[in-house]
């Protein structure tokens, strides 16, 4: 798939997901199914925001037929990295951050763009 074609549907599901906590219902469709897709999801911590974000994202990539592969960082920089890192090697189609620390994450950043991997950074917006 394009790049292009994934930073949309990332761009699309992290939108959809982002408007979900505190809400029970949602009337959002299911879309189109993409079965094609993997998203890497890599969370910050285990508050009740992140929990609450993890679950819109897995929620709504399941109603659209996008795998979604999981990781926490338990608020440690190194963690993420190793985190994001792992998404990098398990080619994922585009990865999503809700990040500890964008300034760890320049280097891991750099080499996802090389892969060709759009990284959306939830909550943060970096210089760059």
């Amino acid at each position: 798939m394009p790049r292009r074609a994934r930073c949309a549907a990332a761009a699309a599901l992290l939108a959809l997901t982002s408007a979900a906590c505190g809400s029970a219902d949602d009337d959002i469709g299911t879309g189109t199914a993409r079965a094609d897709l993997t998203f890497g999801f890599v969370n910050g911590a285990s508050t009740e925001f992140h929990t609450c974000l993890q679950k819109s994202v897995e929620g709504e990539a399941t109603r659209r037929g996008v795998r979604v592969i999981t990781a926490n960082s338990k608020q440690d920089p190194k963690t993420e990295a190793a985190n994001l890192q792992r998404m990098i090697a398990e080619h994922v189609d585009a990865v999503i951050v809700q990040t500890v620390s964008t300034d760890a994450l320049k280097k891991d950043i750099a080499t996802a763009n090389a892969a060709g991997i759009p990284i959306f950074l939830t909550s943060v917006r970096p210089e760059e």
